[in-house]
């Protein structure tokens, strides 16, 4: 199957993962997962979400790195 550019097209759906820096080193992750008939902007919207409440919580991990992170003091 062969989208409109020509590139071959195995699934259907869109995903889109994004990223924050901070100026303290803290690094921030999010992700949006689409399904066929999810429109784009809304699997986008999902992650700026996601990635902006991670960045407000003031944390230096998000949410789902949390528990996997060790501390050595």
């Amino acid at each position: 199957c062969f989208d409109r550019y020509g590139c071959i097209s195995v699934l259907t759906g869109t995903g889109v993962f994004l990223t924050a820096h901070t100026s303290t080193g803290c690094v921030f992750g999010a992700t949006g997962i689409g399904r066929k008939g999810k429109p784009a902007a809304q699997v986008s919207q999902e992650a700026a979400d996601q990635l902006i409440k991670s960045v407000k919580e003031m944390g230096c991990v998000d949410e789902f790195l949390q528990d996997q992170v060790w501390s050595y003091g």
